[in-house]
């Protein structure tokens, strides 16, 4: 019979995104003694195919009808672990507090492990969308080469300077150079997965977008986002419902949070007499 009731607070689905972003499983696990008796040197471990033997450190004691939270409660995941899952499955982890050699609770906690590339939606975490922005991508060289060589039959140049000369101008034709040079890559664009906004999808990388010549909204506005920043130019990814577009800075700024939830910030920046934006529909550079 238990004594003590455990609750987890922690997220249900997990995948590398959100190990590489160092976004922790678990944020607290609550201890209540359930008996009409106090309980002393309470620990609560934990144990798991995906994650790593955790125990904290020791509750004095617990009084009746008492709860005590154990924050932070470090649930880690085995990276390499994580990283080899090619398909959605569930696992768990097991909670148990002991008393002494006792044991007086367990709990079993179901955790859905989703693939590497599987983006979860903006019902978890959204922002580490960003984690598929990847700049430093071994195809995305390539991209860059071809861009500054159509920037130079645009420009006379082929420096891309960023924001170096900080003329929005200069900007302007850099961005166009790369979205150019993606277009002559031959892509065909796929519609989307329905409700990908709210439940996620997996994410074609940059170097398969290139080799299969197939992307969807989302894939081509991550592989537009990884040149950009490949260059040093900096960027955000606008979600609606059904679609995706890309916002290119044309100043040397960045939006303050990981996150916004606020289309007047965009309406605002991209508005004549600013300027400092400009939203680009992606699906353009394919074929």
């Amino acid at each position: 019979m238990n004594k003590v009731r455990i609750d987890a607070d922690y997220l249900k689905t997990s995948n590398y995104a959100l190990f590489h972003n160092r976004i922790p499983i678990c944020h607290a696990v609550e201890v209540t003694n359930i008996t009409e008796e106090p309980i002393e040197n309470v620990m609560v471990k934990c144990q798991g195919e995906f994650v790593a033997d955790f125990q904290s450190e020791p509750i004095a004691i617990i009084n009746p009808g008492e709860t005590v939270r154990i924050s932070p409660y470090n649930v880690n995941p085995d990276p390499q672990k994580l990283a080899s899952i090619t398909e959605r499955s569930v696992s768990s982890f097991k909670l148990t507090a002991t008393s002494g050699e006792e044991t007086i609770g367990e709990q079993m906690c179901e955790l859905q492990l989703m693939p590497y590339d599987h983006w979860t939606g903006t019902g978890i975490l959204p922002q580490t969308l960003a984690s598929f922005i990847t700049p430093n991508n071994p195809a995305i060289d390539a991209i860059v080469v071809r861009s500054a060589s159509i920037l130079k039959e645009l420009t006379g140049s082929s420096s891309l300077r960023a924001y170096q000369t900080g003329d929005t101008a200069d900007v302007r034709q850099q961005v166009a150079a790369v979205f150019a040079a993606i277009h002559e890559m031959g892509i065909v664009y796929r519609g989307m997965p329905a409700s990908y906004e709210t439940v996620g999808q997996r994410i074609t990388m940059p170097d398969q977008v290139l080799t299969s010549k197939i992307g969807n909204c989302l894939e081509l506005t991550l592989l537009m986002a990884s040149v950009l920043e490949a260059i040093g130019i900096n960027s955000i990814v606008i979600i609606q419902k059904g679609h995706a577009y890309l916002g290119v800075w044309l100043v040397d700024d960045c939006y303050p949070c990981s996150v916004s939830d606020d289309p007047a910030f965009i309406e605002k920046s991209c508005s004549r007499g600013i300027g400092d934006m400009l939203v680009l529909e992606c699906t353009k550079t394919a074929q």
